[in-house]
């Protein structure tokens, strides 16, 4: 897959956050792309906590946030609270 290259075209890009969506390979992608800019990851059906990308859902830590099918209502407030904290004019997506 072309994912890393993708991600590393968005970083140079310079985009202001990063939306994600196919899980474990994109979101795995970005975040060994960047550091600095914010991944939101959408869907995908994975345990985020299982699967490393993050440390808990009450506080996942780094620069990833997001939900996934499973946990959609735990975790949208959270998004909800990082969006109105920042806007993003320029969004880059995979």
């Amino acid at each position: 897959m072309r994912y890393p290259e993708l991600a590393a075209e968005l970083v140079r890009l310079k985009v202001d956050v990063i939306v994600l969506t196919g899980g474990n390979p994109t979101i795995k992608a970005a975040m060994n792309a960047t550091k600095t800019i914010p991944i939101v990851m959408t869907g995908g059906g994975i345990d985020p906590v299982a699967s490393g990308l993050i440390e808990s859902l009450a506080h996942p830590g780094g620069y990833v946030t997001g939900l996934t099918w499973q946990r959609t209502r735990r975790q949208a407030p959270g998004v909800a609270k990082r969006d109105r904290s920042r806007t993003y004019p320029r969004r880059g997506s995979l």
